[in-house]
C-alpha cells in the first residue's frame, strides 16, 4: 500500500578517507625532533602497542574505535572530528536504525576511551617510578664521581668512565621526564577528544531526529513467510518519492527476489512514521 516509490541507487558509495595512520614515533621523526623526543614517542608508542596486544578480544567496531582514539590522542582532536564524521557518514550510507547505531557507537567510544585512559594511567605510573629510580642512580653516580675525583689513586680512564655513565643516566632521566610529561599531555588530549566526540554524536543524533521525515529504513519482505530483513538506509531526495541509497541495497533486493521470486518486496519505512510501509516499485542503479 501507499504511494509508489522509485529508488535511484549509486552503484558504489564513495569511499571515505580516514585519518592517516602515522604513529607517534614516525610523526616525531618526520618533524625532525631531537633524539630525546623520538625516544619518548617511541617509548609511549611501543608501550601502548604491547599493552593492546595483551587483550585482543574486541569486535571489529571496537578495534576500529580504539584506533581512532589512539590517533586522536597522539595527534589532534581536529583529526578525531574528521574520523567521527567519516564514521557517521558510513552509518548513513551503510545501515538502518541510525540513532540506535549512534548509541552503540557512543558505547564503543566510551569503552575504548576508558581502556586508553587505563593504559595511559599505567604508563604514567611506570614512567614516574622509573624517573625516581633514574634520579637516584644519577645522584649515586654523581657522589661516586665526586669521591673518585678526590682520590689521587683513581686514574683518568676511570674518571672518564664514571662521567660517561653519569651523562648516560642523566639523558635517561631527561627522556623519562619527557615521557611522563607527554603521557600526561595525552591524558589531557583524551579528555578533550572525548568531549568533542560526544558533542559530535549528540549533534548527529539531533540532526537525525530533525530529519526523520527524509530518512527511510529499507527492508526486504517475504509475504509468504511474513519475514522482513533490514538491508540499509535511504534518504528522500524528491517529493515525488525518489529515495537515494547505496548500491548494496539494490543488489540485496535483486538477490532476494532472485532467490524467493518476484513476490519478494522491497519495503521503505519512514523513520518518523514507522507504522506505514511503502513498497519500492522501481530501482535504478546508476552506472558510475
Amino acid at each position: 500500500g501507499g504511494p509508489q516509490l522509485r529508488c535511484e541507487l549509486p552503484e558504489q558509495a564513495r569511499e571515505v578517507a580516514m585519518t592517516d595512520k602515522i604513529s607517534a614515533a614516525e610523526e616525531a621523526l618526520e618533524k625532525g625532533g631531537s633524539v630525546g623526543a623520538k625516544t619518548v614517542q617511541m617509548m609511549i608508542s611501543d608501550a601502548l602497542v604491547k599493552s593492546r596486544q595483551k587483550s585482543s578480544r574486541f569486535a571489529s567496531t571496537t578495534v576500529f574505535m580504539k584506533e581512532i582514539v589512539s590517533q586522536a590522542v597522539t595527534q589532534s582532536s581536529k583529526k578525531l572530528k574528521i574520523a567521527m564524521g567519516s564514521i557517521i557518514l558510513l552509518l548513513l550510507l551503510g545501515g538502518g536504525g541510525l540513532i540506535y547505531q549512534n548509541l552503540e557507537l557512543k558505547a564503543e567510544l566510551q569503552s575504548s576511551v576508558e581502556n586508553q585512559r587505563s593504559e595511559l594511567a599505567t604508563l604514567e605510573g611506570r614512567f614516574r617510578s622509573q624517573l625516581d629510580e633514574s634520579k637516584q642512580r644519577s645522584d649515586a653516580l654523581q657522589q661516586q664521581l665526586n669521591r673518585a675525583q678526590q682520590d689521587a689513586t683513581v686514574g683518568r680512564a676511570r674518571l672518564q668512565a664514571l662521567q660517561d655513565l653519569l651523562d648516560q643516566e642523566r639523558q635517561n632521566t631527561s627522556d623519562l621526564a619527557n615521557a611522563l610529561q607527554s603521557t600526561r599531555q595525552q591524558l589531557g588530549n583524551l579528555d578533550r577528544m572525548t568531549r568533542d566526540a560526544i558533542l559530535s554524536m549528540r549533534s548527529f543524533q539531533d540532526v537525525a531526529g530533525e530529519s526523520s521525515e527524509s530518512i527511510f529504513l529499507i527492508c526486504g519482505f517475504n509475504p509468504a513467510t511474513s519475514q522482513a530483513t533490514s538491508i540499509g538506509t535511504a534518504f528522500a531526495v524528491r517529493s515525488s518519492g525518489v529515495l537515494l541509497t547505496n548500491g548494496h541495497v539494490a543488489r540485496e533486493i535483486f538477490n532476494l527476489q532472485e532467490k524467493f521470486g518476484k513476490q519478494y518486496l522491497g519495503i521503505a519505512i519512514q523513520n518518523k512514521n514507522p507504522g506505514t510501509l511503502y513498497v519500492i516499485r522501481t530501482i535504478t542503479v546508476h552506472p558510475q
